[in-house]
């Protein structure tokens, strides 16, 4: 298939063409929708919000819903109105959700949560259940309507908020976003025959950039599950009762697959093709460990909320070596931008998929670029015979004696004994600072920390191994079980100084 496309409804469109009784999307309790079924839904909810609300062109539009059908209809809903469409997480609070609203400037959410507090926009609140929504609007015209345009932003996507409490508005134009969903498709060889099966959190960038839009660009089918727990007893006879062939998932869920995957009955008949992990880096014991027990090919995927997915680690192909994240996409071009002249730096990409620039109080804000058009990703990597290495975040990079290390090195190290740590400097000694490693752990061990001190000493030289020790409880994490570092480092601080 041509990717000459370069917007979401025409794209739509062509499907209601060739195949309009086709099922699109399927939730797990049986709920259903076709190609045309959602372009007529689609298009009513786009005809009433233009006639209801006083919403410009070009403004923004958040919609907030758990995982479900009525999330893509109304997703695809705001952009054919000529909206931008903001996704929200249905997890987030009523001060969160204002904070956000209020950084984009919306004039409009429209949620499935009720909120008796006063929001900073107006409130649609709607059901998430798709025959509620057709009940709804089953007295509406349901004619075709088409308000998009080709414009510069369609989407303003929330980074994934580790970063804070008000994590960047990125935004993505409609074309750019058709094209990642393209090139997505095209590595790793799907079809209209796919089938996804999606349970990360819908607004995040995974569930759309990996599952909803490949399958409407491929016409393929999305199965749709409220989350990971509700369906991890079942998810080996899930994918193989619906012939899935793609997962997406996080590093710790792909753990949780491999430890259920004893419960499978049907392996013989699996067309399950790739689970490709994102969000953060997989350790080798995990690859090893997945590999071995399924069988399966576990793609290591590596992209920013505001590049996509741009490198794959395919196993037996592109030279592949488990430590690396692979090569990058053919129309991506890379740079290192070399620290002290050392063989590592901040990766620097360009492509024809990079998002249009940070948006935030209405307004955006594009400087995010050097000279030649690089963006500079504040990650730090390193090149060797052809492969390309994540060594960590720019902003953790600690110094000590002179030398640069990466916390999050030795935080992989450390997660391979099944600890889940940060690494971070505090206080100050006569080599520069002293290395604490913060555990997740109920109460202080000295086994634990015995246990991090062993690995430490087996593979980091001297200079790299923590010698301070903090417990922490629970860290708090993201909807995708991402670690808030930001938040957890100032609740460290906070603790030291006590």
């Amino acid at each position: 298939m041509s990717n000459n496309f370069k917007s979401f409804i025409s794209v739509l469109t062509e499907k209601v063409e060739t195949c309009p009784d086709k099922i699109f999307c399927k939730e797990i309790n049986g709920n259903s929708i076709t190609f045309d079924e959602l372009d007529k839904l689609s298009s009513v909810i786009s005809r009433f919000l233009i006639q209801e609300y006083s919403i410009k062109k070009g403004e923004v539009v958040s919609i907030q819903f758990g995982n479900s059908i009525a999330f893509v209809i109304y997703f695809i809903a705001v952009i054919r109105s000529g909206y931008i469409v903001n996704p929200i997480p249905v997890s987030a609070t009523n001060h969160e959700v204002n904070l956000i609203l209020e950084n984009l400037h919306g004039k409009l959410l429209v949620t499935q949560n009720i909120y008796e507090n006063k929001m900073y926009c107006p409130m649609l609140h709607q059901s998430s259940d798709l025959n509620d929504i057709n009940v709804y609007f089953k007295d509406f015209d349901f004619s075709s309507i088409n308000y998009e345009k080709n414009q510069s932003i369609t989407c303003v996507f929330l980074s994934s908020g580790s970063s804070g409490v008000v994590p960047k508005g990125i935004a993505h134009s409609n074309e750019v976003l058709i094209k990642t969903a393209f090139n997505f498709s095209s590595r790793l060889n799907f079809s209209p025959d796919s089938m996804h099966l999606a349970f990360l959190p819908c607004g995040n960038t995974s569930f759309i950039g990996h599952s909803l839009l490949p399958m409407l660009v491929m016409g393929g089918c999305l199965l749709i599950a409220p989350n990971y727990i509700s369906i991890s007893r079942k998810i080996w006879n899930i994918i193989d009762e619906n012939n899935v062939d793609f997962v997406q998932v996080v590093p710790v869920i792909a753990d949780a697959m491999r430890k259920s995957y004893l419960d499978v009955s049907n392996k013989n008949k699996r067309v399950l093709k790739y689970v490709s992990s994102g969000s953060a880096p997989l350790s080798i014991k995990q690859q090893d460990e997945f590999i071995k027990a399924t069988s399966l090919d576990l793609v290591n995927t590596y992209g920013l909320s505001e590049t996509g997915a741009i490198f794959f680690n395919l196993p037996g192909k592109d030279n592949y070596d488990m430590h690396s994240i692979g090569t990058p996409m053919q129309n991506v071009k890379v740079k290192i931008n070399s620290i002290n002249n050392n063989n590592f730096g901040e990766l620097l990409v360009k492509s024809d998929t990079l998002f249009y620039g940070y948006y935030s109080n209405g307004k955006l804000n594009s400087d995010n670029k050097n000279d030649e058009g690089y963006f500079k990703t504040g990650d730090i990597i390193s090149f060797d015979n052809n492969q390309y290495y994540y060594i960590g975040r720019k902003d953790n990079l600690l110094i000590r004696a002179g030398v640069n290390i990466s916390s999050e090195e030795i935080e992989s190290i450390i997660l391979e004994i099944g600890i889940t740590c940060i690494v971070i400097s505090l206080n100050n000694d006569r080599l520069g600072n002293i290395l604490t490693c913060a555990y997740e752990n109920d109460k202080s061990s000295v086994f634990i920390e015995d246990k991090i001190s062993n690995i430490c000493k087996e593979r980091l030289t001297v200079i790299k191994r923590p010698t301070n020790f903090l417990n922490i409880a629970s860290f708090p994490k993201t909807p995708t079980g991402k670690i808030k570092r930001n938040i957890l480092i100032k609740e460290i601080m906070n603790r030291s100084e006590v």
